[in-house]
């Protein structure tokens, strides 16, 4: 929630609270740069304060995202983790994100926000904060300050930030846990309202169980002269705290051994579906579904496990119509996941027996740019796009499509994931770059140009081969139908310097949609008449131009000496 002012009563199995949230600007009227929310499913409450850095050109716009983010991700996140590790988790996706998205557009780290965050579960308080957004307790009479502040120990630098999302590549929060107890509050706050109340005025406040907006009203009150600052807090007061449940989730076990036959949780394995053993057909009353497991060795590899989980997080999160909806069966025993199996073949098949029309492909390629700009709203690349991850439908003689392999999508701007299929990996990546819109448009320009033509651009990369990437295969001479404009979005695409390529997908789907509007695409080394036949003649007229203009000066100054030494 940004501004504002917000109350909730939040309970849950022995859990009830009370939650305030307020903000104002820093002057009448004035925009609000602090941003906060919370949210509150059964027994569990979340609550997220963050606040723009000052000078940081994108700090509005990181501290929505890091508030949104947080509180959606914390309703999806994997039941296998922890609050601190789900906390943790999200927190280093979401400042590498920042980070490097900063870096991309201007150069450095400008999408810098300061952020507090804490959990109340089963009679517990988990939290982190980063920044001077400050965190307090208030138990009885007594008021125990859990965040720290990350600034600078010298005076003069009191103000400068060491720690906050988005300020450097790697983060490192402050972390507390507590118990609670039942008449606990909760005060999450920004550094304006924490250096305007001091810890007497917090003191007072929350003896008199104030709400957040009283809290906001009198730091504003108290810092008027100043006529500077953010302000926006969140209370949370606590009238029975509750308490762990007896009954806690146990760890989902892994199955020793998959077969055909065998039944996990009333899914009955029919057939491998991946060499790799994870992916298997299944049946179930009457149906069939596509469940992945965890990969061999994960009961004994705890990072290995940890990315399954990250994987089914993502397949289960990721709900739109570009992707195979995924699922974990409730109630279930075993670690997996489970997708609807649709009989239906990938585009890799439907390439071995004919290639797309000029309509089918356009609309593959708005397909995939828009799928790929839903996973970039959740801070994610697919990072293997290819033929034989994209489904075909058919409709009434229309092509419908959809992604699949979104489970292990890549975080944006990372330069570590799943391993990408080389053959459809941007030149840039061969060097170690990092993930981008640019490297992900490359590889939906490959897969169109193979979808037209039957052939990939430049050739098939083997694995572990750095390939030289020369001018790409002739697209129109392997299929004349392909007009010029969308020829040249194609190349567009996959051009080998990332400069000249689509900066966002966004711009890609507008040329798929106004063919009028695509400007023709030449090699970097094209020579000027063919890249600008106009210009190449205007300026070839006025070399000529200057040609006789210099012939005639030099007949006319031969002819005056001649004159002037015949007198």
């Amino acid at each position: 929630m940004d501004g504002g002012v917000r109350a909730v009563k939040a309970s849950g199995p022995d859990m009830k609270a009370q939650v305030t949230s307020f903000g104002v600007g820093p002057q009448p009227g004035g925009v609000v740069r602090g941003v906060f929310g919370t949210r509150q499913r059964g027994g569990r409450l979340v609550g997220v304060l963050a606040d723009a850095v000052s000078g940081a050109a994108g700090g509005g716009e990181a501290t929505r995202r890091v508030v949104e983010t947080l509180l959606q991700n914390d309703a999806q996140r994997p039941k296998a983790w922890s609050s601190q590790k789900a906390l943790g988790e999200f927190v280093r996706i979401l400042n590498q994100a920042l980070y490097r998205e900063g870096v991309e557009r201007w150069g450095g780290p400008e999408l810098v926000s300061t952020l507090c965050a804490v959990v109340v579960e089963g009679g517990r308080l988990c939290g982190l904060n980063l920044g001077d957004s400050r965190v307090y307790l208030w138990r009885g009479a007594e008021l125990t300050q859990l965040s720290r502040e990350h600034v600078l120990e010298a005076a003069a630098f009191s103000n400068v930030l060491e720690q906050a999302v988005g300020l450097r590549e790697t983060v490192e929060p402050w972390w507390f846990e507590q118990g609670l107890e039942d008449g606990d509050m909760v005060l999450l706050c920004s550094g304006g309202v924490a250096g305007a109340l001091g810890e007497g005025g917090v003191c007072g406040l929350m003896g008199s169980r104030a709400a957040a907006r009283a809290v906001v009203q009198k730091a504003c009150a108290q810092a008027r002269e100043r006529g500077q600052g953010d302000w926006s807090a969140v209370v949370i007061d606590v009238a029975e705290a509750g308490r762990a449940e007896s009954g806690a989730e146990s760890a989902l076990a892994l199955p020793e051994s998959l077969a055909k036959g065998r039944v996990v949780d009333g899914y009955e394995l029919v057939r491998p579906l991946s060499g790799d053993g994870q992916g298997w057909l299944a049946q179930k009353d009457g149906r069939r579904w596509v469940l992945r497991f965890a990969p061999e060795g994960a009961a004994g590899d705890d990072a290995l496990l940890q990315e399954f989980v990250r994987e089914m997080w993502n397949a289960t999160r990721l709900k739109a119509p570009f992707f195979v909806e995924a699922f974990v069966p409730p109630a279930a025993r075993f670690r997996f996941y489970g997708m609807e199996f649709l009989e239906t073949p990938s585009l890799r098949v439907l390439l071995g027996s004919r290639r797309l029309s000029v309509d089918e492909a356009v609309e593959l390629g708005r397909f995939l740019f828009d799928a790929q700009a839903h996973l970039l709203r959740h801070d994610l690349a697919h990072g293997d796009v290819k033929p034989e991850n994209v489904l075909v439908q058919t409709d009434y003689d229309r092509l419908q499509f959809r992604l699949i392999g979104v489970g292990g999508a890549v975080e944006v701007f990372s330069v570590a994931g799943r391993p990408a299929t080389e053959s459809s990996m941007a030149p840039e990546r061969f060097r170690g770059a990092a993930v981008t819109e640019r490297t992900e448009i490359f590889a939906v320009g490959v897969t169109l140009f193979e979808a037209l033509t039957g052939e990939l651009p430049y050739g098939k990369v083997e694995r572990f081969q750095i390939p030289q990437f020369g001018a790409p295969r002739d697209l129109r001479k392997l299929n004349p139908n392909v007009p010029l404009w969308l020829e040249a979005v194609v190349l567009r695409a996959i051009a080998v310097d990332p400069e000249r390529r689509y900066t966002h997908y966004s711009e890609a789907v507008y040329e798929l949609g106004n063919p009028s509007k695509v400007e023709p695409f030449f090699a970097a080394d094209a020579p000027l008449l063919e890249r600008d036949p106009l210009k190449f003649y205007k300026l070839g007229f006025w070399i000529l131009a200057g040609l006789v203009v210099v012939l005639v000066a030099a007949c006319v100054a031969l002819l005056w000496d001649a004159g002037f030494a015949a007198g």
